[in-house]
């Protein structure tokens, strides 16, 4: 999320890493992972919150 004024912009985010230190093998480790935890999730709120980390790193690897 990024909030655009005219004294400035403000970015919101959980977490910035930059693309140069991106591994993509770590990468595709973390996704398989985060996958299994999808899987694994015992309550639809953990499911979701799984799903989206999962689709967040999806996101990341489309970029690498």
């Amino acid at each position: 999320f990024a909030e655009v004024t005219p004294a400035g912009l403000t970015v919101l985010a959980e977490e910035a890493v930059p693309l140069s230190e991106l591994d993509a093998a770590a990468l595709d480790q973390r996704i398989k992972d985060a996958s299994e935890d999808v899987q694994d999730a015992s309550t639809d709120e953990a499911k979701s919150k799984a799903q989206a980390h999962l689709d967040q790193l999806q996101e990341l690897r489309a970029a690498v």
